[in-house]
């Protein structure tokens, strides 16, 4: 199987130069189990390839199929041919089929995942903000299903997160929907009139339009969402400046642009967290940046003054030549997981959350 990038080829032809391209590249996806992957890479391209997708078992009740695991930081380039982000996959075998939706942002953020189509949200706990999403008011000490009749019916949730008491969940088409307290305009739907026991959806008429939204993140009363361009947005709560606007606007009941000077200028966000009153961002080249308070030193740029925008987080010490791979995000401290298995955590540690048996900040 080729995988390389299609190459120019110079044919002459009586007195003419002609440029052929190469044949598109024909990836074989032939899962024979759960566990198959027909490709992994640090890095890949699929603009201009096409991948041949086969199903020679029965799957159970809510697989997920890895097309395309992508050990790199980055995301893959471009889509498939006739395989686009959300599309709807049909596989069938043994003459059933199955639905599937395409999402090469699954994963680990940066994985081409078929994903089950069929999902339904249950939730359960304190409900007193209406943030089971079952229209209702009532705590539940068991699961019990979110009202998909509205703004989810028919459609396939490839993500979700919850906060402190608001939830979000993104559609395959692209939708943003939310539920549960919005004091704070965290459901982003350009109201805060009422908090919303069903999902309602968020505004995605202002800057996220246009945009392809593939991750999200939720605390205790703002919103995050992370855009396939690596560019980022967020509503909700803001006083100390949590939503990375270079202001300290009270709040936002609908999505504003992350500010994308000064320590993002020029990089690509793949991944976003959201602590209480602080906000994370892990990019392309291994750099963190967070913004919000920091009066615990969880944005980790040594110092406990809170920050309107993104500043970068320390990384000459513990992290020092280091790749980071993930992140997380608590009350007010934060966590980065490396490439080597090994664990960094800053910020507030009066019960140890940091994991370095002491309790001093750091």
């Amino acid at each position: 199987m080729n995988l390389l990038p299609a190459h120019l080829a110079l044919l002459w032809t009586g007195l003419i130069l002609v440029a052929a391209s190469a044949p598109a590249a024909v990836v074989t996806a032939n899962f024979t189990s759960p566990t198959t992957i027909p490709v992994t890479a640090a890095s890949y391209t699929a603009t201009g390839n096409t991948v041949d997708i086969t199903l020679g078992f029965a799957p159970p009740v809510g697989t997920n199929l890895t097309v395309v695991n992508n050990t790199g930081l980055a995301f893959i380039q471009g889509t498939f041919d006739k395989l686009q982000q959300g599309q709807s996959v049909s596989l069938t075998y043994a003459g059933t089929t199955y639905p599937f939706v395409a999402n090469y942002f699954g994963g680990t953020g940066n994985d081409l995942v078929l994903q089950w189509a069929n999902i339904h949200l249950v939730a359960w706990g304190y409900n007193a903000e209406g943030q089971l999403g079952n229209n209702g008011m009532s705590n539940s000490s068991v699961a019990v299903p979110v009202d998909m009749t509205g703004v989810l019916a028919g459609k396939s949730v490839i993500a979700i997160t919850a906060g402190y008491s608001h939830n979000l969940a993104l559609s395959s088409d692209g939708s943003l929907a939310s539920w549960g307290d919005n004091g704070y305009g965290q459901l982003g739907n350009n109201s805060t009139a009422t908090q919303s026991n069903v999902p309602v959806l968020v505004d995605t008429s202002g800057v996220l339009g246009g945009k392809s939204v593939i991750a999200l993140a939720a605390s205790h009363s703002h919103s995050l969402a992370l855009c396939s361009d690596g560019t980022m947005a967020s509503w909700g709560f803001n006083s100390y400046g949590q939503l990375g606007i270079n202001s300290t606007t009270m709040q936002s009941n609908v999505p504003v642009l992350v500010y994308q000077k000064g320590a993002l200028a020029g990089k690509s966000v793949i991944a976003i967290a959201a602590g209480e009153d602080h906000s994370l961002a892990l990019c392309a080249d291994g750099t963190l940046a967070a913004w919000g308070d920091n009066g615990y030193g969880q944005l980790g740029n040594n110092s406990t003054t809170q920050s309107n925008a993104p500043v970068l987080v320390n990384q000459t010490g513990v992290l020092a030549g280091k790749t980071v791979v993930a992140i997380a995000a608590g009350n007010a401290h934060s966590l980065a997981l490396c490439a080597d298995g090994t664990l960094a955590a800053w910020g507030d540690h009066r019960y140890g959350h940091l994991g370095d048996k002491g309790t001093t900040q750091r």
